[in-house]
């Protein structure tokens, strides 16, 4: 990624700092729109266990609409501000998105394709949000390729046709398999760790975790907690993704004492949202924007990732959205709630503390 890519201040930035700047870029514009579909999707939760509405009334329908809409459709507004960081096209970035997202949304599409002996999951790459960035980055550079040698008379209808094609390609075949691969070499490592000693595999898992919802690569691992519950009754790995949750949420609120005025709104905003498990505007708004609070926040998530293993915490129900509403998940054989409660305490007290104490801000000099 050779664009260059400047801070507020006007200054380039290289190296981790120029990877987090792309990735701020990307995701901060629509910061606000997820931190409201968040709220909303949290209502309805709250309101469904408080038997207030069900799942089928007119009130619930409508809120699930306009609050999953957003998250289920994230890679179109990726492909949105993606083109835009990379000064592409940005009606081919969504046409990209909307290729990976299509195959979830169309019933005689195969689930997995075969080729050369490799079996490819197209369905699995929709949700993700690597794949997306990078299919985007890669286009750009295809699209200057192919406007370089097609006549201008035919450049408006040959160009996005040949760029689609070559990209969709790319993505299907390298970029969308190689982010699936690394989400199940991560649910490998741990199951390996997990055998050895639940106390390794939770602080691993739990560092890990944070970066995985970076880069949306944790949607490759939710199944195999599906997985398991479904062949074992329970599962351990959902716990610990909790953990990490709740590690960006205190890293986040630990940061209110840190952020300038102008941006405390924002942050206090983002922490209903992180409470109710949709961590992505705590961690795109605030914790990545900083640096330091979203490596406190994994420091923390690590540790309560160690702790909660450590206690043999586990779930027996699947959820992909995890927050402190579905606590009576961990009450069966062998495993506690009032663990599970103390294990998130503790992993956001540390990730509070560590930002409240650590996160100070650098000035910026020009």
């Amino acid at each position: 990624m050779n664009e260059t890519v400047a801070t507020e201040s006007g200054q380039e930035v290289r190296g981790l700092n120029k990877v987090i700047a792309i990735i701020s870029a990307i995701f901060t514009p629509y910061i606000g729109i997820l931190a409201g579909a968040g709220i909303l999707m949290a209502l309805n939760t709250l309101l469904q266990k408080m038997t207030l509405i069900s799942a089928e009334s007119l009130i619930s329908v409508i809120l699930t609409a306009v609050s999953s809409g957003v998250f289920t459709l994230l890679p179109v507004f990726i492909g949105i501000t993606t083109a835009k960081v990379f000064k592409s096209n940005v009606y081919i970035g969504v046409a990209l998105a909307t290729a990976l997202l299509f195959p979830l949304t169309a019933a005689d599409m195969p689930d997995v394709i075969h080729l050369f002996g490799l079996s490819l999951g197209v369905k699995g790459y929709g949700g993700a949000v690597i794949p997306t960035i990078l299919a985007v980055w890669v286009a750009g550079y295809i699209e200057r390729f192919f406007k370089k040698i097609v006549p201008d008379v035919a450049e408006i209808v040959v160009v996005p046709a040949l760029t689609l094609l070559v990209a969709g390609f790319v993505t299907f075949l390298v970029i969308g398999p190689l982010g699936m691969a690394l989400g199940s070499g991560i649910s490998w490592v741990y199951g390996q760790a997990y055998g050895f000693s639940p106390l390794v595999a939770g602080l691993l898992l739990g560092a890990l975790f944070p970066f995985t919802f970076v880069f949306g690569i944790h949607w490759s691992i939710l199944p195999v907690a599906m997985i398991n519950i479904q062949s074992l009754g329970y599962d351990t790995i959902l716990p610990i993704m909790m953990m990490a949750v709740f590690g960006q949420f205190g890293a986040a609120a630990g940061m209110i004492r840190h952020v300038p005025k102008e941006d405390r709104a924002l942050t206090v905003s983002t922490l209903i949202p992180a409470f109710f498990g949709i961590t992505e505007p705590a961690i795109y708004g605030v914790n990545l924007k900083h640096g330091k609070p979203f490596i406190i926040g994994a420091v923390a998530s690590a540790l309560g990732g160690g702790l909660i293993s450590f206690l043999g915490v586990k779930i027996f129900q699947f959820t992909p959205i995890l927050s402190a509403l579905y606590y009576p998940l961990f009450i069966g054989p062998d495993s506690s709630m009032r663990l599970g409660i103390l294990s998130s305490v503790v992993t956001f007290v540390i990730a509070f503390v560590g930002t409240f104490i650590f996160g100070k801000i650098k000035q910026k000099t020009n």
